[in-house]
């Protein structure tokens, strides 16, 4: 406003000035014009009398001093006021004719008082500027009135509630009626715009930090200097400290050198290089123990894409690396129990098939002797009891193979009507003995020749005709297949098998746990009519390894009804055409250290008209082969001095023909693994213990059918590089190894371990020596005490080329074969060597890893 007022000062000063100035050329300008109008008239008549007249009229005005009145003819009348006055410093003014107004007459002269004129033009524009400038104040005065109530008070207004104003609070600016359109209202809604868009994006945040501290992960913030920017709950409460305290730290702060420079390096590679980092971190924090976290690391990026900092979520997975530990244990204690309890089960029924097979053999040799009906009867129990308890050994070495997931389906073609008739033939006497009727019936829609597993289809029908035959009293079975719905599913054939008996029925209770193992429908059933409970869960199991579906339906008092839908393949119809054999009778070679067995063995296979030679040892057997002509080996698995696998591979590795003899495997192990072993050893067949002469003269016809043979070529094992590798499990038993080391300690094994290549380097001298001078026999026991020590140890491979060096000195006499011993000696021992660096390599790396 002092501004404001000393401009209108600056104004009126000017304006005063210029006024004065123009008033008085104004009246001045007035002054001369009136004298000269009224001089006009006495210049014009030239009479002095009305001249002076009008020049005493001129003098009464106050600002005149003087007037000369003169014509062109000379005429010239004057007066003054006072005496003295000069009309030199006169106004000149020209006189005109009051007839010709054009016409010139005369001049005038008037003396002027200017002092005068200028104080009254001064007084006169002092009066107006002070009025204008009371009318300015007074102006002032409104305007600042006004601006005070309109901008003044509303911006007071504003400010003060603005400094109220914090984010979150919910305070808002008010906004006044009469300024809703002007610019303080658009001030005002735009502020409070502006607090509403700034509390939400808080209230985000502050959403968003709640949800990140509720996070367990470790999540923080660090700009490119390492320094933290942000951090979560979590991180707070690890470090112990306050987010002041952290923020603008780094990690050199919180955690022991070591741990820092490796945080310092990781977090280079993602603020230098851009890297994303993601795998486990190891960190060792103060007063703590040793932490794994799974760390990730990002980089962030600003708005011209340059890396500014970096992004953290570190999760602590100590205790589930714990708990992957104890789960890791726990696998490998329950894999080892599954390995004994698969040894176990294998070795069981090496023990009760051995027996079996002689009690169902003796019973059947007891049936080719005349026998009263009283001896007939008791022969018929034997042999009955005898097979009830082979088909409960099946079954549990059947459940116990399927719950281990070493069941293996194969693919062929077959006949389902004659695998229907083989069934009915099967269970023939049985329905007859009963009185019941035993059929089966196809539809005619469905394909004869179909595609799957034989074996398990029949053994799943087998067992549950088996079933439905021991459960029926009246009435008898029926087999009916048919397509199932439409019949094609994916271009297999929908097939749908049904076993309908007239029996016993089940009751609806036992419906839901009737495929269960273990379980039966009733409890007496299992003291009626025997059994483990196990067939119909098998059958269920092996349809569901067929991708089909086993359902029950049954009516008490009515009878019983089992569905197997399954598809299969549509199967092309072949024709088997059995070979004659190339002689008759064949002569065979029975090896069997079970002395019932043989002679069970011995005993059927000669009333059925073949010529057999015995014997109890894969030694004796392989010096028969070489005096003596056999068409077929029958070979026992499980045999002291030699085992069946040695004997095998002893026969494959002598002189032709007689390493191309069939060998056929009588064995009571049904397990996988050993099966895998006799295929590898260069066995022909393998039948089970106790087995029936027609399966034994079909395989007779199999073995013997003219054709190139493959020659079966024994190796010396390859000596593999030091370097421990994932094939080397298949030659070193790591978790025998495994299993001694978590026994007695690495200390103690590695003791053990130096004592045996120590002894058994020893060993491979001294068999060296044996074949310098000759002494097989002696070579031949070293090898077997080889064989011994490093299957004792888990050296598979090693064990396997001791049992190859111990089968060949005991039926080695001939000079040509001591360098093939040779060189499996100096292998051995180089085995020996690189077996042992291979243990310790291992025990010394499996804590790095771990």
């Amino acid at each position: 406003m002092v501004f404001v007022s000393m401009l209108m000062g600056v104004l009126s000063y000017y304006f005063f000035s210029a006024h004065v100035f123009a008033e008085a050329i104004s009246l001045e300008r007035q002054l001369v014009q009136t004298i000269a109008s009224q001089a006009s008239v006495g210049a014009f008549a030239k009479n002095e009398f009305i001249s002076t007249e009008v020049i005493q009229g001129l003098l009464l005005n106050r600002f005149i001093q003087g007037v000369r009145i003169s014509s062109q003819d000379g005429f010239s009348v004057e007066q003054t006021k006072k005496s003295g006055l000069d009309f030199a410093d006169a106004v000149i003014h020209p006189l005109y004719s009051p007839v010709y107004p054009e016409e010139s007459i005369g001049i005038i002269h008037v003396i002027l008082d200017f002092d005068s004129i200028r104080k009254k033009s001064t007084n006169e524009a002092l009066l107006n500027t002070g009025l204008m400038l009371f009318l300015i104040l007074i102006a002032v005065i409104i305007l600042v009135t006004m601006f005070h109530h309109l901008l003044g008070q509303p911006i007071a207004r504003l400010v003060k509630e603005m400094a109220e104003m914090k984010p979150g609070n919910g305070k808002r600016l008010s906004l006044d009626e009469r300024h809703v359109t002007d610019e303080i209202g658009l001030l005002t809604r735009s502020v409070n715009s502006l607090m509403n868009t700034t509390d939400e994006a808080l209230s985000w945040a502050r959403r968003f930090s709640d949800a990140l501290d509720n996070v367990s992960s470790y999540i923080y913030i660090k700009d490119k200097n390492h320094q933290y920017v942000y951090a979560n709950r979590a991180v707070l409460e690890f470090f112990h400290c306050s987010s002041e305290e952290l923020f603008g730290s780094n990690d050199h702060q919180f955690f022991p050198q070591e741990t820092a420079d490796k945080l310092w390096e990781m977090d280079n590679r993602v603020l230098l290089n851009g890297e994303n980092l993601h795998g486990p971190l190891h960190v060792h924090p103060f007063d703590l123990d040793s932490l794994v976290f799974w760390d990730v690391k990002q980089p962030i990026f600003d708005e011209n894409g340059e890396i500014w900092g970096l992004c953290g979520i570190s999760t602590d997975i100590t205790k589930r690396n714990q708990l992957e530990e104890q789960l890791r244990q726990a696998k490998e204690y329950a894999e080892e129990a599954s390995r004994i309890k698969g040894k176990f089960l294998a070795m069981m029924s090496h023990e009760i098939r051995t027996p079996l097979h002689g009690i169902i053999g003796m019973a059947e040799m007891l049936a080719h002797t005349p026998l009263n009906p009283w001896q007939q009867e008791i022969q018929r129990l034997i042999a009955q009891t005898g097979r009830a308890l082979t088909d409960i050994v099946t079954g549990i070495l059947d459940f116990s193979k399927i719950e281990a997931g070493k069941l293996v389906l194969e693919q062929s073609s077959f006949s389902l009507s004659s695998m229907l008739a083989d069934i009915e033939s099967l269970f023939h006497h049985q329905a007859v003995e009963k009185d019941l009727y035993l059929t089966w019936q196809v539809d005619e829609s469905v394909p004869d020749f179909l595609r799957g597993d034989l074996f398990r289809l029949r053994q799943i029908l087998t067992n549950l005709v088996s079933n439905a035959i021991k459960f029926t009293r009246l009435g008898g079975v029926r087999i009916q297949v048919s397509l199932d719905g439409e019949g094609e599913v994916g271009g297999g054939c929908a097939v749908l098998l049904q076993v309908v008996d007239s029996g016993l029925g089940i009751c609806e209770q036992d419906l839901v746990r009737i495929f269960e193992p273990f379980v039966q429908a009733n409890s007496s059933f299992s003291r009626t009519f025997g059994g483990t409970g196990l067939g119909l869960t098998i059958c269920k199991q092996l349809v569901e390894a067929m991708n089909g579906r086993i359902e029950v339906s049954s009516i008490q008092g009515k009878g019983t009804t089992f569905t197997v839908r399954l598809v299969l393949e549509k199967g092309e119809p072949h024709e088997t055409i059995l070979p004659d054999l190339p002689f008759s009778p064949l002569s065979l070679l029975v090896v069997e250290d079970d002395a019932v067995n043989r002679m069970v063995i011995q005993n059927l296979l000669e009333y059925d008209g073949y010529t057999v030679t015995a014997v109890s040892k894969g030694s004796d057997a392989l010096k028969r082969l070489e005096v003596e002509p056999f068409d077929v080996v029958l070979m026992d698995l499980h045999m002291p001095d030699m085992d069946g696998f040695e004997t095998t591979r002893c026969i494959r590795m002598l002189p032709n023909p007689i390493a191309q003899i069939p060998v056929i495997v009588l064995t009571a192990d049904t397990t996988e693994f050993s099966h895998d072993l006799i295929r590898q050893a260069g066995v022909d067949a393998v039948v089970t213990k106790p087995f029936s002469l027609p399966k034994l003269q079909e395989l007779f016809v199999q073995v013997l059918a003219p054709g190139e043979k493959n020659p079966f070529v024994v190796k010396p094992i390859p000596i593999l590089s030091p370097v421990m590798a994932e094939s080397e499990a298949e030659w070193m038993c790591l978790e025998k190894i495994d299993g001694w080391q978590k026994s007695i300690g690495d200390e103690k094994f590695i003791h053990l371990l130096n004592e045996f290549k120590q002894r058994e380097m020893q060993a491979c001298h001294e068999m060296v020596v044996c074949l310098e001078t000759g002494d097989l026999k002696k070579l031949a026991s070293l090898s077997h005490g080889l064989k011994g020590a490093a299957a004792f140890m888990g050296m598979t491979r090693l064990s396997a080329l001791s049992g190859q060096i111990n089968g060949l000195a005991r039926i080695s006499d001939s000079v040509n074969e001591h360098q093939q011993l040779r060189e499996w000696v100096v292998s051995c021992l180089e085995l020996v060597k690189h077996s042992c660096n291979v243990i310790e390599h291992w025990l010394l790396k499996k804590p790095l890893e771990s």
